[in-house]
Order: C-alpha cells, then sequence, then structure tokens
C-alpha cells in the first residue's frame, strides 16, 4: 500500500500542478491581436527590443530630462512642465502627483508595472519581434516556473514509485493493478505536459535580432536623440554623473517588479537589460550630473 501511495498520491499532485501551469499559460497571453503593425515605431519599442524593460525605464527618464520637462537630481524626479507625449511618460508623470517631486525609484516602478509597458511588450510579441517569455511578469512567471517544477518532481517521483508498487500489488486485485498503472500514467502525462506547458524562452526571436541589427545598422531619425542613442545603447552612451544618476537608484520596496529581480528583461540575448548593467561608454548627456548634483534642464531636442 506504501508503493501504491508513493505512485497515485504524487501523479495526482502532478497533474494538478501541470493543469495550474496551463491556467497561467492561459492567462497571461498576450491580447495585442496578430495583424499589428509590423517593423519598430517607437522609441520605447526601440528600447524594448534591445534591452527589455529596464531600458524602456531608461529612456522615458531620459527623454524627460533631456528636453528640460523634469529634473533628476538627490534620486528624486522633480517635474518642470507637466507634458507627457505618450502613455509611458504619462505613467511617469502620472506618479509625482501634486507635489511636482517624487522618488525617482517609485517612477521607475510605476513604468515598470504600468499597462503601457505592458502594451509596448505586447505588441512586439504580436510581430514575432521578441519571445513572448518576456512579455510576463516576473511573478506571473516564478509562479508558472514552480508549477511547472512540480509537476516534473511529482511526476518523476510516480513514474519511479511505479515499479516497486507494480512489484507488491496483488497480481489478483485488479483495483491495485488499475491504480498503479494510473500512477504510472499520471506521472507520464504531468512529464511530457510540463515540456509542452513550460514557460517560453525569453530569447530574441530572428526577427527580433534582424530589426535591431537595422536599428544599429542604419541608425533612423528615431534614434538621433540623447533618449534614442539610450533606447539602442543603454546608459553606457551617458556621462558618468547621469549613468550614477540611473544606475543608483532601484525600484521602490513594496512594488510588484524589481528591477533587481530576474525581471521581464532576464535573457534578452542582446544588450543588458538592467540599468546597472550598462558601463564605460562616451558621454552623450549635454550637462554633467554631479554626484550630488541635479541633471535638470539637459539638453534639447524631444525625446
Amino acid at each position: 500500500m506504501v508503493w501504491l501511495a508513493l505512485t497515485i498520491v504524487p501523479g495526482v499532485v502532478a497533474l494538478l500542478s501541470l493543469v495550474q501551469a496551463g491556467m497561467r499559460r492561459s492567462g497571461c497571453r498576450p491580447s495585442v491581436p496578430v495583424t499589428a503593425k509590423p517593423g519598430v515605431g517607437t522609441l520605447a519599442e526601440v528600447a524594448f527590443l534591445a534591452g527589455g524593460p529596464s531600458r524602456v525605464v531608461d529612456t522615458v527618464l531620459v527623454a524627460l530630462w533631456e528636453d528640460g520637462r523634469v529634473t533628476l537630481e538627490n534620486e528624486e524626479l522633480r517635474v518642470v512642465r507637466p507634458v507627457a507625449r505618450d502613455p509611458l511618460e504619462r505613467a511617469a508623470l502620472g506618479s509625482v502627483g501634486e507635489s511636482w517631486g517624487v522618488p525617482l525609484k517609485r517612477v521607475r516602478a510605476e513604468i515598470l508595472t504600468s499597462r503601457a509597458l505592458r502594451d509596448v511588450a505586447e505588441g512586439l510579441v504580436a510581430r514575432g519581434l521578441v519571445a513572448r517569455g518576456l512579455v510576463y511578469p516576473p511573478e506571473e512567471r516564478a509562479a508558472w516556473g514552480h508549477a511547472i517544477t512540480s509537476a516534473r518532481l511529482m511526476g518523476g517521483l510516480a513514474l519511479l514509485a511505479s515499479p516497486f508498487a507494480l512489484a507488491n500489488v496483488d497480481t489478483g486485485s485488479a483495483v491495485g493493478l488499475a491504480s498503479t498503472l494510473l500512477g504510472f500514467a499520471l506521472g507520464a502525462t504531468a512529464l511530457i505536459g510540463s515540456v509542452v506547458l513550460a514557460p517560453p524562452s525569453r530569447a530574441l526571436p530572428p526577427a527580433g535580432y534582424e530589426a535591431l541589427r537595422r536599428l544599429r545598422e542604419e541608425r533612423p531619425p528615431l534614434v538621433e536623440s540623447k533618449a534614442g542613442m539610450v533606447a539602442l545603447g543603454g546608459i553606457a552612451v551617458l556621462d558618468m554623473g547621469m549613468r550614477r544618476v540611473l544606475t543608483h537608484v532601484g525600484v521602490e520596496s513594496g512594488q510588484a517588479y524589481s528591477a533587481s529581480s530576474a525581471s521581464w528583461s532576464a535573457g534578452c540575448g542582446t544588450a543588458d537589460a538592467g540599468s546597472g548593467g550598462d558601463s564605460g561608454g562616451g558621454s552623450g548627456c549635454g550637462s554633467s550630473c554631479g554626484g550630488g548634483g541635479g541633471c535638470g534642464g539637459g539638453g534639447g531636442g524631444g525625446g
């Protein structure tokens, strides 16, 4: 009976875990239609393609800063002109509220958790430019992965216990024999299903690599601003002061996503997605941002 229990119970648990993984998968599917416009049309899409969500956040902040709409100093974003040109900038400025100033880490968290950023990712997925695995927020992907791991472990245990259960079952007991075979079938189903329902890859597909290669070679007008340079090359293209401002600010604790966690952009397969991953590089930032000084009122040119 012990071996029989070690076959049936893990098999049932494995199957339940597989069902949970399937529900996670179906609940995370992008909503953007496949007929979405091809190509890369916005700076946010360029940034996501080149470095994932964290690169998008850096690009939005630099776009707001470079034409003087906000200042960045003492790890705080302060609004000078509350003008937003797209939904991501609205999400950034919307985090400020009536105070006109807010910790920069809160702004980063607001952009990372915004529907606007999710729409950018889903649009790229619909066009085949990024893998669907890049769309899922960390918590969703982690829960999905845990369900798959549980299905594999319990399914493997059911399969391993099946021969021992079969050896110890009463050959005259049809119920015992059927239960043993059922446990084996459940374990095998869970293992096969865990391969089919596993979280998708987060690497760029060939179309994404090709689009990114063309962007870097052709340098369209879309990426000529400082924000465009950051979108393609990361914060390494900025001066040391501005890099320090963007690198040393994480995401406010308690927020849904963490810039230091295994977030959306891990494994992007291109430039490092995290803000802290960009280093070195030339100077593309009009004004120098000293250690405690501000970065307000940078050069002209819209983001």
